[in-house]
């Protein structure tokens, strides 16, 4: 059969979400004032955009992520998705890999900061050192779904 609005489009939002570079055993960066995300969800389905950009040198604890996300993501284990990155100041991936890579796995309400390469299949998440202080990520943007 064919489906109504209703059915087809359940939730419809945009506002904006504040990323913050933190650690995930503890300590965040100051964010610049230049920091700033948007977001839209349609049904399950949220796309993130921003420029993140710290102005602080806290130090952080453990492996580097993102947090302020607006909708955590789908608790299945088959749902997972990465971030297309732009100009990338902000996290050295140097002896991690030769790539930033920005994802969410499921049921998190953050993103990992990790570096890959093309020599192996591995990555490794970043820690405090691999974030400089006083500087930029000009763009991200990532698409998941939520369950929210």
């Amino acid at each position: 059969g064919t489906a109504s609005g209703a059915e087809l489009l359940d939730h419809y939002e945009e506002g904006t979400w504040t990323p913050v570079v933190a650690g995930a055993g503890g300590g965040a960066k100051t964010m610049a004032s230049t920091n700033e995300g948007y977001y839209t969800r349609i049904g399950r389905q949220v796309t993130l955009t921003a420029t993140i950009h710290t102005n602080g040198t806290e130090t952080l604890t453990g492996n580097v992520k993102i947090t302020g996300i607006p909708f955590d993501a789908h608790p299945s284990d088959q749902v997972r998705s990465a971030a297309a990155v732009g100009a990338n100041q902000l996290f050295d991936t140097g002896s991690a890999g030769e790539r930033l890579a920005i994802s969410i796995d499921p049921n998190s309400a953050f993103l990992w900061v990790m570096g890959t390469n093309d020599n192996t299949p591995n990555f490794a998440h970043l820690v405090d050192a691999a974030v400089a202080d006083n500087a930029p990520l000009y763009g991200m943007t990532i698409t998941y779904d939520t369950d929210a």
